[in-house]
């Protein structure tokens, strides 16, 4: 098979489906180009369990199916004794920062502006991506490795903050190809004029479909955290489509403000912690009808991936917020409103028909599937779906996409993720894909030569 994916933006998908619906010829193509799949297992949504088929043809799935008989008769078939979820959407990260280690300060900070200038990170974090990274001109493979983490997790879209146009490797990038825009430095800052009027006009015109900004990223008690919002208050800003990124220092009434203006919240507890020793008001927000998120930031003060973060999240409702987090919360802040967050919620985050072919399939840990999901580590995931196409899971899964030629062995890297052998295909699209024809092994010696650290071990200890 060629290593080449037949890859189409769901727009496109729509747009082609509707031009040549009459055309026979157009539509015998397609099933030659590519037969439909349809796996089977226990579909997860925000309303709870059902057994049956997902069918899904050119990355979108077609149907919900409960009887086999029903199947297109040309379609793949896997059957599975788990849950199938769908696709984990992190809403913010600072992805190819994400081949560095884990970074620890020996206190807590006041703000992101009090660590982005302590000489330890500069030295330690700073410098080494700078000079070993973007000047070994190695960003587009660092992207790729901190894709490989975050899709070992189910992840299967992320919001990275890297660049525009953003390269696409193996999973969604939620940038402007989705009509997003971000701006990662201080807000509030002089030379920030020219953001603030593209972001303002952009959202005005409908050209723009979500802002991302870092605001009030601190402790509540920091004067400069605390006044960011007020901020975007003078400069047109608390308005639908804004979404704020960490709101550590944001006050009830702000909360509410927020939330009556259509703005989003993203959730990033374990960094927040490592950082300032607090996190966001999350009940506040949540009570008063703040559609939020939950990501891990990145991985070098956060967490390795979202599926990890769903477990700091999850000990902290238990152990500060009486379990008022629910896993059934937790689950939406992956899924359907991680979407709403991004502004993609039309066609991904949940399985239903017309919605993006993005899923996973994960063991029944546990009878909830939320909590089961909870539970799960990158070792688990047994299969992932990016737009229709497998590219990540257990060695049995991955033989069977062999054995039913959907791959050619050669093109499945085996890779150790905490013990547990698993089989990736790291050889992606020519057009969106920098190093599309590079193996997994050639991909972390790269980095490990540049940064005299084994990158071939995934996740941190």
């Amino acid at each position: 098979m060629n290593a080449k994916r037949i890859c189409f933006s769901f727009g496109l998908l729509l747009a082609l489906s509707g031009y040549c619906s009459n055309d026979p010829a157009w539509l015998v193509q397609v099933q030659n180009e590519q037969r439909p799949w349809a796996i089977h297992g226990s579909i997860v949504s925000e309303h709870g369990v059902q057994d049956g088929w997902v069918v899904f043809h050119r990355g979108v799935i077609t149907t919900i199916e409960a009887n086999e008989d029903r199947l297109p008769i040309n379609a793949r078939k896997i059957s599975c004794d788990g849950y199938i979820f769908p696709g984990l959407i992190d809403t913010h990260n600072h992805v190819p920062w994400n081949v560095l280690p884990h970074w620890r300060a020996d206190h807590k900070f006041n703000s992101r502006y009090e660590w982005l200038t302590n000489s330890a990170y500069i030295r330690e974090v700073n410098n080494v991506f700078y000079n070993n990274i973007r000047r070994a001109n190695l960003e587009d493979a660092a992207l790729k490795y901190g894709e490989i983490r975050a899709l070992i997790g189910g992840t299967t879209a992320l919001q990275s903050s890297y660049a525009t146009p953003e390269p696409r490797c193996l999973i969604r990038t939620l940038d402007s190809n989705y009509m997003e825009d971000s701006r990662i430095p201080d807000i509030c800052a002089t030379n920030a004029g020219a953001d603030i009027k593209r972001f303002t006009n952009g959202l005005a015109a409908g050209t723009t479909r979500r802002v991302f900004l870092h605001i009030g990223e601190g402790k509540a008690s920091d004067p400069k955290a605390a006044s960011e919002f007020a901020f975007l208050r003078t400069n047109n800003l608390v308005r639908s489509g804004v979404v704020i990124i960490h709101g550590t220092a944001l006050s009830k009434s702000e909360l509410r403000e927020m939330a009556a203006a259509g703005m989003y919240l993203v959730w990033s507890p374990e960094s927040n912690f490592i950082l300032y020793g607090e996190t966001a008001q999350i009940l506040e927000a949540l009570e008063a009808g703040v559609i939020v998120s939950l990501a891990p930031d990145w991985t070098i003060t956060g967490s390795d991936n979202v599926l990890q973060e769903l477990k700091v999240a999850w000990n902290y409702s238990q152990t500060h917020l009486g379990g008022k987090v629910t896993p059934e919360e937790l689950y939406r802040m992956v899924t359907i409103n991680a979407a709403k967050v991004a502004g993609v919620d039309q066609f991904l985050g949940k399985i239903a028909p017309t919605f993006a072919a993005d899923l996973f399939i994960a063991p029944k840990l546990d009878a909830n599937p939320y909590l089961s999901l909870l539970q799960s580590r990158p070792k688990d995931i047994q299969l992932v779906f990016v737009d229709g196409q497998p590219i990540y899971g257990s060695t049995d899964q991955m033989q069977n996409l062999v054995n039913m030629r959907v791959f050619a062995t050669n093109i499945v890297d085996e890779i150790d993720v905490d013990g547990a052998k698993k089989g990736i295909v790291t050889l992606g699209d020519p057009l969106t894909d920098p190093h599309y024809n590079q193996h997994f092994s050639t991909i972390t010696n790269i980095l490990t030569t540049a940064l005299s650290t084994n990158l071939a071990k995934l996740l941190e200890d």
